[in-house]
């Protein structure tokens, strides 16, 4: 790879390591990484165009750099590249304030249509019909994963229903979010433009209450937290209560099964189903003290 990057982009790098598909190095003490990439390329120009903006606005994000043909995108042995300079090199976890400081930064009237990821009724009901067809076709070879679909389903068909029963939420604010937020994502991690995408404010932290519900009792005081400082629009409030609901720590194992990388075991699921449904009561009893929300029988129950 160190040919690779002297012929593309005019660096000697030294001391290259691969970690997980990033080819890191270090040159006149700033820090770069050659990522293997799985987005399109429109994404990736309009990444390019999103990360000019984050830095006039004060967000020290992670930087493409173009190759010595200014293509964003290089491939190197028949996969696609690009080379990040990177402006946040800390590796300790992140916490619930630095995603609400990044998201109070990043809010804006974002047009990056490949980018935007708020048609949420349309991409869950995708997903759910995707799954229903593939495991009609391989589950019985997954009967673990099977056995405990159709729980996850109702999850996901419930979330959907609330949204429904709302005409719109163009009155609710954008930012720049995450395509996956976890309770091991360190600063450098949250920095890199390459999980960046569009979506309402509610996503990054709601994705970051179930991730850490999973392994810690949810903290009300830290929902009140959020509520009152960083979702207080209506519409905030609502997609964060569905989002919350919305299972996708579940579709995350799903993949990973099907992909070989974990096993068909239905510990992965069972043992999160009740603290999952205490913590999206809680947060649902919780939101209905600040605003009205539509009537879910089974949330009655906490």
């Amino acid at each position: 790879m160190k040919n690779a990057i002297k012929y593309y982009y005019d660096i000697d790098a030294d001391n290259i390591k691969n970690i997980q598909g990033q080819y890191k190095f270090y040159k006149n003490s700033a820090e770069y990484s050659l990522s293997l990439i799985d987005r399109k390329e429109e994404e990736i120009s309009e990444l390019y165009e999103l990360i000019n903006s984050l830095h006039l606005l004060g967000v020290p994000c992670h930087q493409i750099i173009p190759n010595k043909n200014q293509n964003l995108i290089t491939n190197i042995n028949n996969k696609k590249y690009v080379l990040l300079r990177k402006y946040v090199t800390i590796s300790v976890p992140i916490t619930i304030n630095d995603i609400i400081s990044f998201g109070e930064k990043t809010t804006y009237t974002w047009n990056y249509p490949t980018l935007n990821r708020t048609n949420w009724q349309e991409m869950w009901t995708n997903k759910l019909d995707y799954l229903e067809y593939q495991l009609s076709q391989i589950g019985v070879k997954y009967p673990q994963l099977t056995s405990i679909f159709g729980y996850y389903e109702g999850l996901t068909e419930n979330a959907i229903q609330l949204l429904n029963m709302y005409s719109s939420f163009k009155d609710a604010p954008l930012c720049v979010s995450h395509k996956r937020i976890k309770l091991t994502t360190t600063l450098s991690d949250f920095y890199d433009p390459l999980n960046f995408i569009i979506d309402y404010k509610a996503r990054d932290v709601s994705e970051y209450l179930k991730q850490r519900n999973l392994t810690i009792d949810v903290d009300i005081d830290m929902v009140h937290y959020l509520l009152d400082i960083f979702l207080k629009k209506k519409e905030d409030k609502i997609l964060f209560t569905i989002r919350t609901l919305f299972p996708s720590f579940y579709f995350d194992v799903y993949e990973k099964v099907i992909d070989g990388i974990v096993k068909d075991d239905f510990l992965l699921f069972s043992e999160n189903n009740k603290n999952y449904e205490q913590m999206v009561k809680k947060i649902y009893a919780l939101v209905n003290t600040y605003i009205k929300l539509p009537n879910i029988e089974w949330f009655k129950e906490y």
